[in-house]
């Protein structure tokens, strides 16, 4: 991850993403044309939470309560939550009523309410049963409570869509930005290349070059020598005694 964070193109592709997803989404939040990118991804991120929190926090708990009518009810809940998942992640193609037009917050209610009931449910069923645990009076009532507060959500949720757009659309813009300081400092970071020689000139453009041929050295005249006769020697007269 450090080497693409380090990659100038990476980081430059990964600003003009965002900044792209910020513009959608900025135009979404403010009603421009006929965009619907960003209640889009929002109905799709609730799906996603929606459907980690049935898969982590709901379905282990069939395994954890033997009472029939509580499984039963938890049956319920998971199939009701599991339905809001798909009309919420597919509810452009497939339109469910209420499922698919819920806003996040209404989403949110709708999983307390539940999940608030259950408890409710449970704490009655297993009442005066030695082996159940019985649930403490003042986490009753914080059920009641969460109960409420779900309803409340689903009928009035206290915050829009809308607002979440707003939110994705600064974050979006907070990290172009980042990713943009990040390929400007990528860039500078570069190793500088050598400056290159001054390219020589083309053969075509060269001027010819002449063959300089070497020149004979002048040969030497050999001269004639004369042989000398040899002088034979005389013969001296022999002396008389």
């Amino acid at each position: 991850m450090q080497k693409l964070m380090k990659n100038w193109i990476f980081t430059l592709i990964v600003c003009i993403l965002l900044s792209v997803l910020s513009v959608l989404m900025f135009l979404d939040g403010f009603g421009v044309g006929d965009l619907y990118i960003g209640q889009q991804i929002i109905h799709i991120l609730t799906a996603v939470t929606l459907l980690l929190y049935v898969i982590f926090a709901v379905i282990p708990l069939v395994a954890r309560y033997r009472h029939k009518g509580v499984r039963a009810f938890l049956i319920l809940e998971i199939a009701i939550l599991l339905l809001t998942v798909f009309a919420q992640g597919f509810g452009s193609a497939v339109h469910i009523p209420f499922f698919s037009d819920m806003q996040a917050c209404s989403v949110v209610g709708l999983a307390l309410w539940l999940g608030a009931a259950m408890q409710l449910v449970r704490a009655y069923l297993v009442k005066g049963i030695e082996e159940q645990k019985q649930v403490p009076l003042w986490l009753f009532c914080i059920y009641i409570l969460l109960g409420a507060v779900g309803v409340w959500q689903i009928v009035d949720p206290l915050i829009e869509n809308r607002y979440f757009i707003f939110g994705i659309a600064v974050l979006a813009l907070v990290f172009a930005v980042t990713f943009g300081v990040f390929t400007a400092q990528n860039r500078k970071a570069l190793p500088k290349k050598p400056k290159k020689e001054k390219a020589e000139k083309p053969a075509g453009d060269a001027a010819p070059v002449v063959a300089e041929l070497p020149v004979p050295a002048p040969e030497k005249t050999e001269e004639k020598v004369t042989a000398k006769p040899e002088e034979k020697p005389t013969a001296q007269p022999e002396q008389l005694e």
